[in-house]
């Protein structure tokens, strides 16, 4: 279980950091992304940063602290609907690392953001109780579900 946990923790950690880096694919000119498209990318690697220090602490790397761990939850849960408020299509196409499938297949995409918001839902309810053992057990679906979502939905990095 906890390899496992460990695994997702990284794997996540790493999916939601890279979404946005430096070494992506960028449009041939940048600056024509749209508003929503850059805001999407800002939101999106602020989470992955969020879940890489949410992912240090389940995973043994950043000693346990409840009240901090519970207000970085509380962070968390804030950022997590940022990124889906910035979901229009750019009109030219300059998407940034979104796929067409966000759009071609949204009730695809829909479902896999409820999945995600009722992950994070759960990982919060269990940072509110303290229990680190709960904390990890919903944890692991939090980064599943990034992991699922960045297969369908987003441009691998090169």
């Amino acid at each position: 279980m906890k390899k496992h946990l460990l695994a997702t923790a990284s794997v996540c950690a790493l999916l939601c950091m890279s979404a946005c880096s430096p070494s992506s694919p960028a449009p041939a000119d940048p600056n024509q992304r749209s508003e929503a498209s850059r805001e999407r990318s800002v939101a999106f690697k602020t989470l992955g940063g969020d879940m890489k220090e949410l992912g240090d602490v389940v995973q043994g790397n950043v000693a346990y602290d409840v009240e901090k761990f519970k207000a970085k939850v509380a962070e968390f849960v804030a950022h997590s609907e940022v990124p889906f408020q910035h979901m229009e299509q750019d009109a030219n196409g300059a998407n940034g690392l979104a796929k067409a499938e966000v759009w071609s297949n949204a009730a695809g995409f829909q479902a896999e953001t409820e999945k995600f918001t009722q992950a994070v839902a759960a990982l919060n309810a269990a940072a509110e109780s303290g229990n680190l053992e709960q904390i990890k057990a919903a944890f692991g679906p939090v980064g599943g579900s990034c992991k699922s979502c960045h297969e369908g939905f987003k441009i691998p990095n090169p």
